[in-house]
């Protein structure tokens, strides 16, 4: 079964509607994957995190590779998927924070109760850290049968 390309107005659907990013930083000569919360907010993935490894590496070299995809909702066997490259950077404006806490919300009050728990307090408090990542390239791309909207 073929996969297709998707179109631009299909690749922001994908980026808008999902929930997890999957990021790759760098490390020398490794890459170090991790699987990342996002909401998709004027042009960009923006998230929040506690001080880790991911802003270590980060602030090292920013450039990073990244991909979303619809499969927790349609499993391996069909699927959309947008891939590619860009910047990650913590945010230090405070109205983008604002902003980003702000789409988050709705998130934080859907979330599991021990989340809410543990991490909401963080979130509420300011403690942990707001990101961005801007993607610079992107591709899209559908696998499944012919005919099926992207």
């Amino acid at each position: 079964m073929p996969a297709f390309p998707l179109d631009t107005a299909s690749i922001e659907r994908v980026l808008a509607d999902e929930r997890v990013v999957r990021v790759a930083f760098r490390d020398g000569d490794e890459r170090y994957l991790i699987p990342l919360g996002y909401v998709w907010l004027r042009g960009a993935l923006h998230g929040v995190s506690g001080p880790g490894r991911k802003l270590r590496l980060a602030a090292a070299d920013a450039r990073v590779t990244f991909q979303v995809d619809t499969s927790a909702a349609t499993g391996w066997y069909e699927w959309t998927s947008v891939t590619g490259e860009g910047r990650f950077e913590v945010v230090g404006d405070e109205a983008v924070r604002r902003e980003t806490l702000d789409a988050w919300r709705p998130t934080i009050d859907r979330a599991p109760a021990w989340w809410r728990a543990e991490i909401g307090p963080r979130v509420d408090e300011g403690s942990l850290v707001v990101w961005r990542l801007v993607p610079a390239r992107v591709a899209g791309r559908r696998f499944g049968p012919p005919g099926r909207p992207g």
